[in-house]
């Protein structure tokens, strides 16, 4: 009863989360570390006990998807003098990969993009959290029909 009751107060925290997030990129085009980073580390933490991917998938999606964000932004510094995409989407997505794996990267980074162009097509800032929180919703929808630990 008890472990059931911390898995819902985490889905709880992962809705929350998601949402908050969305919701203050959409307005300021910016990702509070005080969000991003305590979500990374809920979503080890959720898995530790495999709930949604074993913690291994966890931790290799966390810091895959963290530097791939991270690449591209100093691809785009080095290229370009500016960066189009920020590490608070960086931060987000690696806290994403925590909650679903390794697994879920094309699919978190094609749906967001998709999204991200499609409700925003004539701004030029396009807050890309928008699209990965409506991603991630997405796929713990789908993802949530086979939970691990049930």
């Amino acid at each position: 009863m008890t472990y059931q009751l911390v898995q819902m107060t985490s889905i709880f925290m992962f809705f929350a989360i998601v949402f908050s997030a969305s919701i203050i990129d959409h307005k300021t085009n910016r990702l509070p570390d005080n969000l991003t980073i305590p979500f990374l580390f809920l979503g080890l933490l959720c898995n530790v006990n495999s709930t949604f991917v074993p913690l291994y998938e966890s931790a290799l999606g966390s810091t895959i998807g963290y530097s791939l964000i991270r690449l591209l932004h100093g691809f785009q510094i080095s290229r370009y003098g500016a960066a189009g995409i920020g590490l608070g989407d960086a931060k987000y997505l690696a806290g994403l990969c925590a909650w679903f794996g390794w697994r879920s990267l094309p699919f978190l980074l094609t749906a967001s993009a998709a999204i991200t162009l499609v409700f925003y097509p004539a701004r030029t800032n396009k807050p890309l959290g928008v699209g990965l929180g409506i991603s991630a919703l997405v796929l713990f929808v789908f993802h949530g029909l086979q939970f691990r630990n049930w």
